[in-house]
């Protein structure tokens, strides 16, 4: 590998400027360099070393060196990015676009004092100054998708909430709940026979 290519640090490793990759390494500030990287580019020298950084490299000037990364912190940084990777697209902050209830339109004035927010097995309606806390369970391995929420605080406090849910896209969320805790319902409809709230929510903040 020339001496005189540049090189940059990404999440992944570094990379010369002819596209060569050092994988496996991480640039950190640190005063010695005890291994070796392979170089993933097959026109590159195999476990090439870097203990001297050209005057071409940016790390010739800030003084930084590389460090091999152990085989514990690969697994906590994949582990990291599996569990954000899995974040419910149901988990945020959600405003009510309409709602119906007993089969009637909710006044707009109404539905623009609702607020949800889902977390993981946890929620939080704001009603006007009411404030409902709970938990909630999401499955989405039935159809229609399930919500079985458990109030802890508030006007539903020691309630079951049976409902159903659907999205369109990560920034839209329909909900039918049967506040009887009873039946749960099995199509999104509001009618004053069947008493469900049907609610259309959208994301306050787009993804």
């Amino acid at each position: 590998m020339g001496s005189n290519l540049a090189m940059r640090a990404d999440d992944e490793g570094f990379s010369y400027s002819d596209g060569s990759v050092v994988a496996g390494c991480r640039w950190l500030r640190t005063t010695n360099y005890a291994g070796k990287c392979e170089v993933s580019n097959a026109a590159a020298t195999p476990a090439e070393s870097l203990t001297s950084p050209t005057v071409d490299s940016p790390m010739a000037s800030s003084g930084t060196t590389l460090e091999p990364l152990d085989a514990a912190v690969i697994a906590d940084e994949q582990l990291s990015k599996t569990v954000n990777s899995n974040a419910d697209a149901a988990w945020g902050d959600w405003a009510v676009d309409s709602a119906t209830v007993n089969g009637e339109p909710l006044p707009n004035e109404v539905a623009a004092t609702i607020s949800l927010y889902i977390d993981e097995g946890s929620y939080v309606v704001n009603l006007g100054d009411q404030v409902d806390k709970g938990t909630v369970v999401i499955r989405r391995d039935t159809d229609p998708m399930e919500l079985d929420i458990t109030g802890i605080e508030g006007p539903n406090a020691e309630k079951t909430i049976l409902a159903i849910f659907d999205q369109d896209d990560s920034n839209s969320l329909i909900v039918c709940y049967a506040f009887d805790g009873a039946v749960r319902p099995k199509e999104f409809t509001s009618t004053a026979e069947n008493g469900h709230f049907l609610v259309k929510y959208k994301r306050k903040v787009v993804k």
